[in-house]
C-alpha cells in the first residue's frame, strides 16, 4: 500500500503519504484533498529544484489545500511531539469543521508524517501509541518511525499528553461517538492484522534458519 496516498481509515478522510503524493495533482484530485500536513528538513525543501517548487506551489494553488508546514529533519533526537497538539488542531479543523480530506506527509510517508498521523488518531481514540502506529503499518508498509519518535510518542502517552489534546479538540468540535468506536475497532482490528503477518513472518524466518543450521 506505499504507491500514492494510503487511507489510514474507512471511518475519516485521513491519508499518509510521500512528497510526491502532495505534489502529484492526480493524485491529490484523485482522494479530493484538501488539507495539508507537510514535514520536511530545510536541506530536503532546498534540494527540491526550482521546476519541483513551482509545481508544489501550483498545486496547492489549482487544488485550493490549506498547508500546515512543520521544518524539521527525520533524526530520534528532533523533538517532533511539540508539535502533537498544533497538527492535531489542524487535522481536527480540517476533517470535522471544514469537512475536508487530509494528507499528511513527509518524503516518504514513513516516520515523520507516521508520528504525526498517529499522535492524532491516539488524540481522538484514546487507543495506545503502539496500537495506533500498527494499524497504520497495516495500512501503508513502509511506515517505521525512527526509534526517537517512538519514545516520544510514548512518553506523550505516559505523561497524558493525548488525554489533555483530546479535551481542546473537543471544544472545537465534538465527534459522534458511534464514529468513534468504529474508528477504534477497525484500528484494533488492523493492529491485529499486521501483528498476525509478523508472526506468520517470524515463523518462516524460525523455519529456514532451522533448514539452514541443520546442513
Amino acid at each position: 500500500m506505499g504507491v500514492g496516498p494510503s487511507r489510514l481509515s474507512e471511518n475519516i478522510q485521513l491519508y499518509l503519504g510521500s512528497i510526491r503524493d502532495a505534489t502529484d495533482k492526480k493524485k491529490l484530485s484523485g482522494a479530493e484533498i484538501t488539507h495539508l500536513v507537510s514535514i520536511l528538513s530545510e536541506k530536503q525543501s532546498s534540494s527540491l529544484d526550482k521546476s519541483k517548487n513551482d509545481k508544489f506551489t501550483e498545486t496547492l494553488s489549482t487544488t485550493r489545500c490549506k498547508r500546515f508546514l512543520i521544518t524539521e529533519e527525520d533524526q530520534k533526537q528532533t523533538n517532533i511531539s511539540k508539535y502533537f497538539s498544533m497538527t492535531s488542531e489542524f487535522i481536527h479543523e480540517g476533517l470535522w469543521i471544514d469537512n475536508g480530506n487530509l494528507l499528511v506527509h513527509c518524503m516518504m510517508g514513513k516516520s515523520r508524517s507516521a508520528t504525526i498521523s498517529t499522535a492524532y488518531l491516539c488524540t481522538i481514540t484514546g487507543l495506545s501509541w503502539l496500537t495506533v502506529l500498527n494499524s497504520l503499518r497495516s495500512c501503508r508498509e513502509v511506515v517505521n518511525p525512527n526509534e526517537g519518535f517512538k519514545e516520544q510518542l510514548r512518553l506523550y502517552e505516559e505523561s497524558g499528553g493525548f488525554e489533555s489534546d483530546a479535551q481542546k479538540l473537543r471544544q472545537i468540535h465534538t465527534i459522534d461517538q458511534k464514529i468513534i468506536e468504529k474508528l477504534k475497532e477497525e484500528i484494533k482490528s488492523n493492529a491485529e492484522t499486521y501483528l498476525q503477518k509478523e508472526r506468520k513472518q517470524h515463523a518462516r524466518n524460525k523455519e529456514i534458519e532451522t533448514v539452514l543450521y541443520s546442513k
